[in-house]
């Protein structure tokens, strides 16, 4: 199972009408779609991210313009936010 958690559901949200606003509706859904692979790629592997020390078990995986910030509880991805490079901070996440 994959848990998408309040802030991040409001970034993937920012991300998806940027997206659509700045590049159009063709590059924002493959945008999308290529996170929502990516999603069920670190369900499968949650171990090929990289460990962050902003709290227990937290790893974060790029994806083009943006780094998704996850951990594994049990059998469940997770996902705790979606930054940019310019928003990453340890007290976002």
């Amino acid at each position: 199972m994959i848990d998408i958690r309040t802030a991040a559901r409001r970034d993937l949200d920012r991300i998806a009408d940027y997206g659509l606003s700045t590049f159009g509706t063709d590059a924002a859904i493959a945008y999308q779609r290529g996170l929502n692979r990516l999603l069920l790629s670190l369900h499968s592997e949650p171990g090929m991210g990289r460990r962050e020390p902003l709290g227990e078990g937290v790893r974060s995986f790029p994806y083009k313009a943006h780094r998704v910030f996850y951990r594994m509880e049990d059998d469940t991805l997770v996902i705790l936010r979606v930054l940019s490079p310019r928003q990453e901070t340890p007290d976002q996440v």
